[in-house]
């Protein structure tokens, strides 16, 4: 056989939809990928960076060598389309792109009008066509075209604003779209069914469901066992079981979508909370909750190691190798052990971005069940061998994180959310979380927590004058179950907050909902009691002080980058690091120069929330060839006059010995207040952190 032929043609797989890259796919692929084009000869298919652009005389040859007199393609829509308006018939579902002397080259079209094409600036129709040949020679084709789908209406953001641009609108009976902005705290929202129940409980038409735990004896609970050393990793499990479920389609896609809305959201691209669903039903209970061994624990180092005690050094045991455990991952059919994992996901756009997590870890976290069976791997993907379908009549869903109250949040919403499909409408079964201590949880918690506050604790942040009842239809809109009464003669409202709500947790959040209830637009505009006019702050004025100051004595101020090296913070100016004080960036991308700055340097603060602070430090620096240090001293007497510090007389010949490893012994000194205490520090640069820094002093820093 010929490369090329009809033979190799025929016998070529057919079921090749991406562009391949070897073997046998390589030539189905390079058909699909290639097109027909009006230029003579072949050319690379720049458009599509894969196949070819074949002109007329190539058709010609192929109809020639072959003895065929017709050529007939198929494809969903035309490719390119603005640059195809010189092809007969596109318009009608169907393209003669060459017509030669050995008769035609047609494209016929299933739906030109494709869902890729949608926010094309021009809209075609939608038309198909299909042909028949008729006897004696089959090579004369009659087109006949058809409406194959009607053309959906725009739903990407770009194709609205082309269509609003050019005053287009959709047909009458075309689906009406609508884009709602959901606020970052309503996870409940984030999928079709909990939007829909609360547009529902809204207007009415469906009361606030109320969810509840099934009543299991104690014995025939579900249990996930927790291994204690998870707890270097990923501490924390939370489980619970749709029972009796029925999934379609739709419901599917929502259920699959909304664990990726998670992941993105509350989740924090998985590093608090990894969310894992399986198929109960190929399951056995109990689960356990425990840590592989990972490449790490396979290096030829021969000491003793507890996994009790993972931070020492691992050990070299021949059956290792036998004891990790291997699994086939979601949408894979090759079985991969913990380690190898790592290295084939590095090359998937949608996980390598989660590797991170764990990829380090000499250890990774894996939940089984009885049977050994890898139900996750954790927060990376989960097995095949539990995979949902919309066969799945039982899920069990696991939540492993860093956090137990985000994990809570979320095994919480997606029970709440699907819960109305299962057999016993919005009642989830529990599953028992056995802790290595020897403690016992039963998750979901499902249970409403109850705020009591006064109503002008509602009202007054609005400024808007209703009664309680009128207050307590609000809330009940929002789906809050509120009921009023008096306390004292104050008129109260006692909220029960359900678990789909986790974004309520003080007066001021029931205050935001009664608001969004009454209307925003209906809230009454008015002037505010108190004009404010806004001012510098100290820092910012004392800091324009000193800028001017340090200027008027002859230094140039620059606006250098944010960030400096590390190694210019410590090995460069001979100091040692604690990392105790400084604050390190991952991944820096610039390095910094200074000649005099007045900016803020961020310093580790334990007493801080957040672990840092900021605090405004003043740096200059003075270069020449001859010394003086006498300059960055006068430099730093006269900063001391502007701002007025008072003098510190400790006598004659005082001296504090200072021993900054970034200057010369004995020429440098300290900054010191009336109280004693060090607010800075001058010297003359020392020769070794010139040479790294490949600087010729010699400088004067303070």
């Amino acid at each position: 056989m010929k490369l090329g032929s009809l033979d190799e043609l025929l016998k070529a797989r057919r079921t090749v939809l991406d562009p391949p890259s070897e073997g046998s796919n390589l030539i189905p692929g390079d058909v699909l990928w290639s097109d027909p084009s009006l230029q003579m000869g072949l050319s690379p298919n720049k458009e599509r960076g894969i196949g070819l652009l074949w002109g007329p005389d190539i058709t010609q040859q192929f109809l020639r060598t072959n003895h065929l007199k017709l050529i007939i393609r198929s494809h969903e829509g035309p490719d390119a389309r603005d640059k195809r308006h010189d092809l007969v018939g596109m318009d009608n579902g169907y393209t003669i792109d060459h017509e030669v002397e050995c008769r035609k080259l047609i494209t016929l079209f299933s739906a030109p009008d494709y869902p890729q094409f949608q926010a094309s600036k021009e809209r075609h129709n939608n038309r198909g066509a299909y042909i028949v040949l008729n006897p004696p020679d089959f090579a004369t084709p009659v087109f006949h075209s058809f409406e194959a789908v009607k053309p959906r209406p725009a739903t990407t953001e770009k194709a609205i604003i082309i269509r609003k641009e050019k005053h287009l609108e959709d047909d009458d009976d075309d689906e009406v779209i609508y884009k709602i902005e959901v606020a970052a705290n309503r996870y409940d929202l984030l999928c079709l069914e909990g939007l829909a129940r609360a547009l529902r409980v809204f207007t009415g038409t469906e009361a606030s469901p109320v969810f509840q735990v099934s009543s299991i004896p104690r014995g025939s609970i579900l249990q996930m066992h927790v291994k204690p050393e998870t707890s270097k990793i990923r501490p924390y499990v939370v489980c619970a079981v749709l029972r009796g479920v029925t999934f379609d389609e739709a419901r599917y896609n929502s259920f699959i979508d909304l664990q990726d809305k998670l992941h993105q959201t509350i989740c924090r691209k998985r590093t608090l909370v990894a969310i894992g669903t399986h198929d109960l039903d190929t399951l056995q209970g109990p689960f356990s909750y425990e840590l592989n061994l990972g490449y790490y624990l396979i290096r030829p180092t021969f000491m003793a190691i507890s996994v009790m005690d993972l931070h020492t050094v691992p050990m070299f045991v021949p059956w290792l190798y036998h004891h990790m455990k291997s699994a086939v991952p979601l949408k894979q059919e090759k079985s991969f052990r913990a380690d190898k994992l790592m290295e084939f996901y590095k090359s998937d756009m949608k996980l390598k971005k989660f590797l991170h997590i764990i990829e380090n870890s000499p250890v990774y976290p894996v939940i089984y069940d009885s049977n050994r069976t890898v139900l996750s791997l954790p927060p990376i993907i989960n097995g095949a061998h539990s995979a949902i379908t919309l066969a799945a009549r039982n899920v069990f869903i696991e939540c492993t994180a860093t956090d137990l109250t985000k994990a809570n949040i979320v095994l919480n919403t997606m029970v709440t959310m699907f819960s109305k499909y299962c057999e016993t409408k919005f009642e989830v079964e529990p599953v028992e979380v056995v802790h290595h201590d020897g403690r016992k949880t039963v998750y979901p918690d499902l249970s409403c927590y109850k705020m009591d506050v006064s109503l002008s604790d509602i009202l007054g942040p609005i400024g808007i004058s209703q009664d309680d009842k009128q207050v307590v239809c609000l809330l009940n809109k929002m789906q809050l179950q509120a009921e009023s009464h008096s306390l004292k003669g104050e008129p109260r409202i006692s909220v029960s907050v359900p678990p789909t709500r986790s974004d309520i947790l003080h007066a001021h959040d029931l205050s935001e909902d009664v608001a969004i209830a009454y209307g925003f637009n209906n809230v009454p505009k008015s002037k505010p009691k108190c004009m404010t006019i806004g001012g510098r702050q100290p820092l910012n004025r004392f800091s324009d002080k000193i800028r001017a100051e340090v200027a008027r004595a002859g230094y140039m101020e620059v606006l250098t980058f944010i960030l400096s090296a590390h190694e210019e913070n410590f090995d460069m100016l001979n100091r040692a690091e604690d990392k105790s004080k400084a604050v390190i960036i991952t991944n820096p991308r610039t390095s910094e120069f200074e000649i005099f700055e007045v900016d803020d340097v961020v310093m580790l603060d334990s007493s801080r929330d957040v672990g840092a602070s900021n605090n405004r430090r003043l740096a200059a620096l003075y270069c020449n060839r001859v010394s003086g240090f006498e300059e960055i001293m006068g430099l730093v007497d006269s900063i001391v006059k502007v701002v007025r510090a008072p003098h510190v007389n400790f006598g004659k010949n005082y001296y504090v010995p200072t021993d900054e490893p970034e200057f010369f012994l004995k020429r440098q000194c300290k900054i010191v207040t009336s109280d004693g205490k060090q607010v800075g520090y001058l010297g003359i640069v020392h020769a070794e952190v010139l040479r790294k820094f490949g600087t010729s002093g010699p400088l004067r820093f303070g």
